[in-house]
């Protein structure tokens, strides 16, 4: 039996170690410096505030859907003016925040002093992959991801902080102090940080903490509420909560669905019996410790609490979203919080047995548990959606450094294009995020100034599509280049008027299946381009495929003539 428990114990920490390699290269392979989603939504207040629209205070407290991104704006405007707005800052901190709380929970876990210490790294290991496992993905790609990661751990701080608090001989004014600065950073965080605050409560209660520390919490919930709810408006395309409660099975099937979402790729009928059980399970771990000593052991109560937070913030997705298709519980984003219950069971299951004969039973649970959430993590499909979603970024940041306003490309990655398109000067005047590093190509500038010919290629021009722009139109070219020298497809190609102006550039990469049988040269199908011309009708066209030393060109047989965008 010790030798078993020492292979699964190893076996463990290794699908760990491959769990969180996997999630980071994904994450490394789609991060996009153009912004996503709801980060436009940030860079058009700072168009309002540099245009004195708005004020600092409006622009930190602005309610964005229900949410008060406080904290996340103040990260993001870190990003912004310190790091060029590429969202390079903003995935390392969601990497360091998923550690950080990986860290802590196995930290309760150990400090619950009922954990032999041989098991320790298997029940980090457990948590490890819950907490990096690549059915959260959308939340490691992009910057949107770290309000997701920052509650969750804060959250987590502040029942840490409370029980700490209760310990004898602790600094209980300064670990009271802690966890009402988390509850608040909670709440200004994610608006399901607000359930941290009757948990707060309900926990001073269980501790024993006294009079004074459940009325400071519950003044310091209160506060925040106030604080909170001044000038809150219901998002409009939200359901209304209450008109939800109407219908308590599709709550309760929301639920378990949200909470077994990380194990999507079963089905949702699947999924929600997974949810179930992972519900059924944390209550269970709830009673067992709130039926042992009194008051609990302190570690064992603020993994209650997170068990709390996670079960709530499922549920209170659920009233909020009830009328929604089953299949937007399983989400990619929400995956985070569901994880954290798992995370949370996992660090808190095996201290509720001294049987050793369970404690077995709860360890090969536990590994079952994280061999699912690592073949989990890797479906397929994760990747894919990555690459997908780099594509569409890719695209639309094409367009927007040409100067095409795309509204196809655009609306792949928000949407309302015409909010891009009203905040994307903001980032070109301040070189910010792709208009921080050189372009593709020198727009406006003549060929000559910058390439030679010298090179040699294979290839086609053969594609022309115009774009009406909302105020700058263009076209969409497309066609396949190989650069016979190198042995594989030039990276860019340059397009270029009548006068040898460069007026566009294509990025290449693209499958076109056949091309290899057809053309014996060529080794690789990933041959296609695909770009944007900024010209009036009647240009007529040239590409050109760049060579890998930068310098050399070489003509791609074809030409078109722009005609007018169709509107």
């Amino acid at each position: 039996m010790e030798r078993t428990g020492r292979a699964l114990r190893w076996l463990l920490l290794a699908l760990a170690a491959l769990a969180v390699a996997h999630t980071l290269s994904i994450a490394a392979q789609s991060n996009h410096a153009l912004p996503f989603a709801d980060q436009w939504g940030l860079i058009k207040n700072l168009v309002r505030y540099e245009a004195g629209e708005l004020g600092l205070g409006e622009l930190l407290w602005k309610q964005h859907n229900e949410h008060r991104w406080l904290v996340p704006r103040l990260f993001f405007l870190v990003d912004v003016f310190a790091f060029d707005a590429r969202n390079s800052f903003l995935i390392a901190v969601i990497v360091a925040l998923q550690a950080l709380h990986a860290a802590l929970l196995v930290r309760l876990a150990y400090r619950t002093h009922q954990l032999p210490a041989r098991w320790t790294p298997a029940v980090a290991a457990v948590v490890f992959v819950c907490l990096f496992s690549a059915t959260q993905i959308e939340n490691f790609e992009s910057g949107l991801g770290l309000p997701f990661a920052a509650v969750a751990l804060a959250a987590t701080a502040a029942f840490a902080a409370l029980a700490r608090a209760a310990q004898p001989g602790a600094r209980a004014p300064l670990w009271l102090a802690a966890a009402l600065l988390a509850g608040a950073a909670s709440a200004t965080t994610m608006a399901n940080g607000l359930l941290v605050w009757p948990i707060l409560v309900g926990l001073a209660v269980w501790l024993r903490l006294g009079r004074g520390a459940a009325l400071a919490l519950a003044a310091g919930g209160l506060l925040v509420g106030a604080v909170y709810f001044a000038g809150y408006a219901k998002p409009p395309r939200h359901p209304d909560p209450i008109a939800s409660l109407a219908h308590p099975l599709r709550i309760l099937a929301y639920t378990g669905v949200y909470v077994g979402g990380p194990f999507r790729g079963l089905g949702l009928p699947a999924a929600g019996a997974v949810g179930g059980f992972g519900l059924w399970l944390a209550a269970l771990a709830a009673l067992r410790t709130a039926s042992g000593p009194r008051p609990p052991h302190t570690a064992q109560a603020a993994l209650v609490g997170v068990l709390a937070f996670a079960a709530g913030t499922a549920l209170l997705s659920a009233v909020g979203r009830a009328t929604f298709p089953l299949a937007q519980a399983t989400a990619s984003r929400y995956a985070t919080f569901a994880l954290l219950l798992w995370g949370a069971l996992a660090a808190l299951l095996p201290t509720l047995t001294a049987a050793s004969s369970t404690r077995r039973r709860l360890a090969l649970l536990a590994a079952c548990g994280c061999v699912a959430l690592t073949l989990a993590s890797f479906e397929p499909s994760i990747a894919r959606g990555g690459a997908a979603r780099h594509r569409h970024l890719d695209n639309a940041a094409l367009a927007l450094l040409v100067g095409v306003d795309d509204y196809e490309a655009v609306a792949m990655i928000h949407p309302k294009p015409l909010h891009v398109f009203d905040a994307v000067g903001f980032l070109e005047r301040h070189r910010l995020s792709i208009f921080a590093v050189p372009p593709p190509a020198p727009f406006g500038e003549p060929l000559s100034d910058h390439y030679a010919l010298g090179s040699s290629c294979l290839g086609l021009f053969r594609q022309i599509e115009p774009v009406a722009g909302v105020r700058r139109s263009g076209a969409r070219v497309a066609g396949w280049a190989w650069d016979a020298q190198a042995g594989r497809p030039p990276d860019t190609i340059v397009l270029v008027d009548a006068a040898a102006t460069i007026v566009g550039a294509a990025r290449t990469g693209i499958p076109l299946p056949g091309v290899a049988q057809r053309v014996p040269a060529v080794t690789d199908d990933r041959v296609g381009w695909r770009g944007y011309v900024a010209a009036p009708p009647g240009t007529e066209l040239l590409a050109y495929a760049l060579a890998a030393d930068g310098v050399s060109l070489c003509l791609l047989p074809g030409r078109g003539t722009l005609s007018g965008p169709e509107r």
